[in-house]
């Protein structure tokens, strides 16, 4: 045997290690085998331990019994057949976190998909039931009209984009996709259809279409989707859950040719998921998160030296109050940085909030502080395809210089925001909100979120959501869920409907393209993918509801394993 083929045999393997996700006392080690290693020993704190390990490329085993509160280092050395033992792998460390006394977490749904077979919504599965995905299209030109059924592509499971995959199987993630359709070259044409080039009305049915008039009528004008719902879970009032999971929304140059995530500017958001729905269908998501929808936060910040600027677009409004004013028309107002006084002011518009940008007009002096434009569209128009910014202009004798450019106008909406309701009482729904920031910087990669929450009627209710680690909200006293009379009197008590549930995937409200062109990029699919979803529940000493940590142990049991890419 060589010299080098020796040393190639005795190095050790790298070591993983990581805090079980289930008991917080116990340790997962995993690594993979050595070609031509006999056995391997080894270490914890540099003492000599016998793990149970089994796998066949990869050996996997549990350390159990640790203490709260202590840190651990392991490492590996490789044994080769004729017994001699190799250098120690580099050491890996786990910090066992602080015990957390009466409390513990009880799984429930471990929907990872990483087994089972999903299916369509009239069979039981245990890794989801894919809702059917029907979009109904009507176009119409003068008093031409033309109404047909398109069904999307279901959402499928994936192998080739997964956050964690577990030892000896291949990983795998929901991979949900929603289609739109634009003008007669991605619509297959028939007798039936008439188009007019760049108008195309996209909404949700129901399924109970009155084909009995012409055009048939559709009574559900809300959205389309494609989802899959988590089947085998019974949520209940007054009940601490957590539901861990992982999202990947796709970057510029995806090595797998998914589009690039596009989220639109205007009309509520784009991509929802995942949802905790009412049980009635009539009562509104109670917990969606949006990935692309949100605008801008009360505190968001002006970029230094830009003018300071404010906006309204129908119920998409910064800085200016919400008047009922339509969505047809942008108002942009603004105010001069700090400093000398400008000359004038340039606006600028695009296409897109990335661009490109062009000249829209220029003021004649500064007393100009505002700009309307009209012919957009209504409330439920296409995204819009209208971006302004403004831009303060110096005349210093002759020579010109322009500020930095302002807040874009409308905001271009790509923010992780939740909105969550919950009926009270007197069956009227309340609601709150929060905001995580902007997606950009988590375009093409896996963005870990944990949600604790608690459904009520009563004001007992809470929500805590940590993204990446962080917590990024909490919520106490509130209701979160849709309630009902019992008896279903007026004068009867209020509960929580029973058959609450989760669903995952993509959704979009109802787009419709009349006085606005589709913009000529309108991306005509769009992408996203699911990982590391589990659920369960949490058991802890009587007391008021207070924000607990990362180390409590239901975010230990649904936090995705592994390491974020």
């Amino acid at each position: 045997m060589s010299t080098l083929a020796k040393y190639r045999l005795l190095l050790g393997p790298q070591l993983t290690a990581s805090v079980n996700a289930s008991v917080n006392t116990s340790v997962d080690l995993s690594h993979p085998r050595v070609l031509g290693a006999a056995s391997y020993v080894y270490y914890e704190n540099g003492s000599v331990i016998t793990p149970t390990m089994s796998g066949t490329s990869t050996l996997i085993g549990t350390r159990t019994g640790r203490t709260n509160g202590q840190s651990y280092q392991y490492q590996v050395a490789a044994v080769d057949s004729a017994g001699r033992l190799g250098p120690k792998s580099s050491a890996a460390t786990v910090n066992i976190p602080p015990a957390v006394a009466g409390v513990t977490f009880t799984p429930q749904k471990d929907l990872s998909w990483d087994t089972g077979i999903l299916t369509d919504n009239a069979t039981t599965s245990t890794v989801g039931a894919y809702l059917p995905v029907i979009d109904y299209s009507w176009n119409q030109q003068g008093s031409a009209d033309a109404f047909d059924l398109l069904v999307d592509t279901q959402c499928s499971l994936s192998t080739t984009r997964v956050r964690y995959s577990p030892t000896d199987i291949p990983g795998r993630s929901l991979r949900a996709q929603l289609t739109f359709h634009k003008g007669p070259s991605t619509f297959p044409q028939t007798s039936s259809r008439t188009y007019l080039s760049n108008v195309e009305y996209h909404f949700k049915g129901n399924g109970s279409v009155n084909r009995s008039v012409t055009p048939p009528v559709a009574p559900d004008l809300q959205a389309h989707r494609n989802e899959v719902s988590v089947p085998g879970l019974t949520l209940i009032a007054e009940t601490e859950y957590w539901l861990g999971f992982s999202i990947y929304l796709v970057g510029a140059n995806d090595p797998l040719g998914d589009p690039q995530f596009q989220p639109f500017a205007f009309f509520s958001g784009y991509c929802i998921g995942p949802q905790l729905h009412g049980p009635t269908g009539g009562f509104n998501p109670c917990l969606p998160l949006y990935h692309g929808g949100g605008k801008y936060p009360s505190t968001q910040a002006h970029p230094a030296g830009a003018p300071i600027v404010s906006y309204r677009r129908g119920d998409d409004y910064f800085g200016l109050p919400y008047d009922g004013s339509s969505a047809d028309r942008l108002t942009v107002t603004w105010a001069p940085p700090a400093g000398p006084v400008p000359s004038f002011y340039r606006l600028k518009s695009a296409p897109r909030s990335t661009g490109p940008w062009s000249l829209l007009l220029e003021t004649a002096d500064s007393s100009t502080t505002s700009y309307t434009v009209t012919g957009l569209g209504g409330q439920s128009a296409a995204p819009t395809s209208f971006y302004v910014q403004v831009f303060a202009v110096y005349d210093n004798g002759g020579n010109i210089s322009e500020s930095p450019g302002s807040l874009i106008c409308p905001g271009p909406r790509k923010y992780w925001s939740c909105p969550m309701w919950g009926h009270n009482s007197d069956l009227v729904s309340e609601g709150t909100s929060w905001n995580a920031g902007s997606v950009d910087a988590d375009l093409g990669h896996w963005t870990d979120w944990v949600f604790r929450y608690r459904l009520s009627v009563n004001r007992t209710g809470f929500f805590q959501a940590w993204k990446n680690d962080v917590q990024v909200a909490w919520f106490n006293g509130i209701n979160l869920g849709e309630g009902r009379r019992n008896p279903p009197i007026p004068t009867g008590t209020v509960e929580l409907t029973p058959g609450h549930y989760w669903k995952f995937g993509i959704y979009h409200g109802m787009v419709k393209a009349t006085t606005a062109p589709v913009p000529a990029d309108w991306p005509k699919r769009h992408v996203i993918y699911y990982d590391e979803c589990k659920h369960g529940t949490v058991t802890r000493p009587a007391g008021a509801a207070v924000a607990v940590g990362t180390n409590d142990p239901g975010y230990l049991g649904v936090k995705p394993r592994g390491t974020r890419t």
